[in-house]
């Protein structure tokens, strides 16, 4: 195809990246030109009008007659798609910054949850790198109705640099804050008074195409009818050249009625074979010689598009090459409503040309409109089916939902089109007909079960997937937990020779959380919740081996990462080198870079600090590999890079790091931010720190992420005893190991107490001597001595404890269920394990605390205080 292009991951159209050539008839406006000039000197410049008034020429004029650095995008409903209009815009930039767009592509990568921020703060960075001045030129701004590519463009306007500006076309104003802008002097805003014609100029323009000036009555009459309104002057010329002096004359009213008169009056003098073609290929946004044919059957449609193009009759050229054009908006309308007298019958025949025509190029998105239009549902609905895992993949969710309504039952409600409008929906973050749609598809497959379809095995398989991650991504886990036992109680599963609906997508489900199970995948840190979940998960996935899935690497991160919190190490060890394993061949970064942060994390706390930094040094060297440098996943390996060198004392790296990052942070990046508090920290910046920790902390309470509160409080004690306020500092502490212990964490609190070793003495004395009653309930003494088991620190021990042994989470969790009678068939089926490694846990920790049997474990393990009362 001549225009098809790749900059980033999904195909754009390089036509509506073209800058349009002024028309055959043009003049040139050197009073707004003048004025446009003043668009260098500005953020934003605004160009408003009702159709037809020139403003698209106007630009288009001034970029190619002063040669301004434009990038330009035309813009149409499509990019109501955030991540679609987003890809436009990197798109028309990457000639001026190339490279733009491959850097650009792992940014563009769509996850569950996709974010904007992240891209935006990399692509304002990117545009610091311009050393002349840039417009970015938006036509047609007026077709954006989303309300989050409103706010992200205004997001832009707010923090674009000053060699970089911003020029919208639009008919109407757009809901984007300009008020200061506009006080600021960075806003230029031309309106209709500022751009219809002048006498001179319609004067200029009409002796131009009629090689004779107006009478002076004849002027007169001009400025009258059209008020300086570029479309009526040009129909009144095109009128004159037809033979109809008197058409003005006879005319009065709105811009809307002057454009039906007159248009009418050309139209019905052209030839009935012309006027037959304009009104067939008016069902067309874009058109060249061959779809024409199609359309109208006509051989010689290429020879009449060049004819219509000779009689200046609105035909507008997209490409240098001049092989695809488009009507004038004004003129489209027109044809349209003259459309709608044909039959109907006729109408949708050209409608389901125009689609087969399309669908035998490829351009299967531009095939599903005509299609529904001439009301080939079933053929719609499967194109829709054919190509939504590639609209899924690029997030093209607003078309396809817009599509999606138009399907009338009992097509909507066929369970295909059901499944796949219920994920479009969450993809959209739409709930609120979840519950209905999961009805309406169990309900379906009942039908399917009582008559036999096929399809039914395959079909509950996606159901079931959907209302697992519906649970997840809605946060209502305890039901996630009943779906997922539900699942593996399940001996019916098909053959996996194919992978479900989702997964089969290339969307990454993690949205750039370090760990992944800060975020929906490990219930928002409540990693006892999570751990019950991903030990049935585990056991699911290894019942119906589906182990080889890259997809379970994501399940195997989130299994190393709850392993290494609790810690584990070597099961966390295997998990990570299980999900590296998958990850890495199946480029699933979400799952490959934490699972590396989590497997450097283990060699460090096994004391293994140049393997932790050769783990990291290899993912770098992955994204590097693949020109990734520029993703959110760097930032978060650059992190890891710090808190190993936090490790090591090493703070001359911390101090660089400091540096570059400045602080800023987008929503999302909670482990980059935590580690920035951290550096401040080690740096003796505690008064710096201090904000953000408050920030992050407050963030956390509302969005209920408890690894943050929990990461947020404990740097809060760090900083405040740092800052000398003890008592804030242990208030901090205890509410920090409060959550800890009640949700089961032992690795990340136990590393902040080892780097605080006198906040920790001063934490076990008060609660020893009771002079902080808030400190006496919430923390057992047995979760107390475990995290400083973990810590490898026996400096707040009490004096009169006994010795006590390094037993795993993993190992306590068995003692603890020993220690109420059961069995280790009952303890197998409780932490889903085999009898076996259940037996393999209890001879660690017979070893550990020297015991003969599991009646003295028991009795060492009280005396130990490791025992929950």
């Amino acid at each position: 195809m001549k225009d098809a292009i790749e900059p980033a991951s999904p195909p754009l159209l390089s036509t509506k990246l073209y800058i349009p050539h002024q028309p055959l008839y043009h003049i040139s406006r050197e009073r707004l030109l003048a004025k446009m000039a003043m668009a260098l000197t500005c953020k934003l410049t605004v160009v408003t009008a009702p159709p037809g008034f020139g403003k698209t020429t106007l630009v288009s004029d001034w970029v190619r007659q002063f040669q301004i650095a434009a990038a330009w995008v035309s813009l149409d409903k499509g990019e109501n798609d955030l991540l679609r209009f987003w890809s436009y815009v990197i798109a028309a930039l990457d000639p001026l910054l190339p490279g733009l767009a491959k850097k650009a592509a792992g940014l563009l990568q769509p996850t569950l949850t996709f974010s904007i921020d992240g891209l935006l703060a990399w692509l304002v960075n990117q545009l610091f790198l311009l050393e002349h001045d840039v417009v970015l030129v938006l036509d047609d701004c007026h077709l954006l109705q989303s309300e989050e590519v409103h706010r992200s463009l205004s997001d832009l306007l707010e923090h674009l640099p000053r060699q970089v500006h911003v020029c919208l076309i639009s008919r109407q104003d757009l809901p984007i804050p300009l008020g200061a802008l506009r006080a600021k002097g960075q806003l230029l805003a031309l309106e209709i008074a500022d751009i219809k014609f002048t006498a001179d100029e319609m004067e200029t323009y009409w002796s131009l195409q009629t090689s004779t000036p107006p009478s002076a009555e004849d002027l007169r009459l001009l400025a009258a009818r059209t008020e300086g309104w570029a479309a009526g002057i040009q129909l009144a010329v095109v009128s004159q050249r037809a033979g109809q002096p008197g058409a003005l004359q006879h005319f009065s009213g709105h811009h809307r009625y002057v454009v039906e008169y007159l248009m009418e009056e050309v139209f019905q003098h052209l030839p009935d074979a012309v006027q037959s073609f304009l009104l067939h290929t008016s069902i067309l946004s874009r058109m060249n010689g061959e779809l024409c044919a199609s359309v109208t059957l006509q051989a010689d449609a290429e020879a009449l598009l060049r004819q219509i193009g000779q009689a200046n009759l609105f035909l507008i050229p997209l490409d240098e090459s001049r092989y695809w054009f488009r009507y004038h908006h004004l003129f489209a309308d027109f044809l349209s409503s003259r459309l709608q007298h044909e039959p109907v019958k006729a109408v949708s025949l050209l409608h389901e040309r125009a689609s087969r025509w399309y669908e035998a190029q490829g351009l299967i998105e531009e095939a599903i409109p005509h299609a529904l239009a001439a009301g080939s549902y079933e053929r719609a609905s499967g194109l829709i089916r054919r190509i939504v895992p590639s609209l899924f993949r690029r997030r093209v969710l607003s078309t396809l939902y817009d599509w999606l309504l138009q399907l009338p039952p009992p097509f909507s409600a066929q369970p295909e089109m059901l499944l796949i409008q219920s994920w479009t929906e969450l993809l959209m973050g739409k709930f609120d007909g979840m519950q209905r749609h999961l009805r309406d598809l169990n309900a379906a497959l009942l039908t399917m079960g009582q008559t036999g379809d096929p399809l039914l095995l395959r079909m509950g398989e996606e159901v079931q997937i959907l209302e697992n991650f519906s649970a997840l991504i809605t946060r209502n886990f305890d039901l996630a937990i009943e779906l997922i036992d539900r699942l593996y109680a399940r001996d019916d599963l098909p053959e996996q020779d194919a992978l479900p609906l989702l997964l089969s997508l290339g969307i990454e489900l993690n949205d750039g959380a370090v760990p992944f199970i800060r975020s929906y995948y490990g219930f928002d840190g409540r990693i006892k919740l999570a751990s019950r979940h991903h030990a049935v998960y585990d056991a699911f996935i290894s019942k119906n081996g589906l182990q080889r899935f890259p997809y379970s690497a994501y399940q195997r991160l989130a299994l190393s990462e709850l392993c290494y919190e609790r810690g584990e190490l070597e099961q966390a060890e295997r998990c990570a080198d299980a999900a590296i394993a998958l990850a890495k061949p199946g480029h699933l970064l979400g799952a490959y870079i934490p699972a590396m942060i989590v497997m450097s994390n283990v060699l460090r706390a096994q004391g293994d600090l140049d393997a932790a930094q050769e783990t990291l040094t290899a993912a770098l060297t992955v994204l590097q590999e693949h020109d990734l440098l520029d993703s959110h996943w760097h930032s978060a390996l650059n992190a890891a890079f710090i808190r190993l060198a936090l490790a090591k004392g090493d703070l001359a790296p911390v101090r660089t790091w400091l540096d570059a990052a400045k602080q800023q942070f987008r929503p999302g990046q909670e482990y980059e931010t935590l580690t920035c508090i951290r550096a401040l920290l080690a740096v003796g910046r505690a008064e710096a720190a201090v904000p953000l920790a408050e920030a992050l902390l407050k963030t956390a309470r509302r969005k209920h992420c408890v690894m943050t509160a929990l990461e947020a409080q404990l740097c809060l004690a760090a900083l405040s005893h740092q800052l000398g306020n003890d008592h804030a500092a242990l208030l901090h502490l205890h509410e920090a190991l409060t959550l800890g212990e009640l949700h089961g964490y032992l690795r990340t609190p136990a590393e902040a107490i080892r780097e605080a070793d006198a906040l920790l003495c001063r934490y076990a004395e008060v609660r020893k001597k009771r002079h902080m009653p808030e400190l006496q309930t919430g923390v057992s003494q047995a979760y107390f001595n475990r995290l400083l088991l973990t810590a490898g620190s026996g400096a707040a021990a009490s004096p009169d404890a006994p010795p006590v042994h390094t037993l795993t989470a993993r190992e306590l969790e068995v003692l603890q269920l020993l220690a109420t009678g059961r069995t280790n068939r009952e303890v197998a089926a409780a932490l889903v394990l085999t009898e076996g490694t259940v037996k393999l846990h209890l001879n660690r920790i017979y070893s550990k605390l020297q015991a003969k049997g599991r009646v003295q474990a028991i009795q060492k393990a009280k005396e130990q205080r490791l025992l929950n009362r």
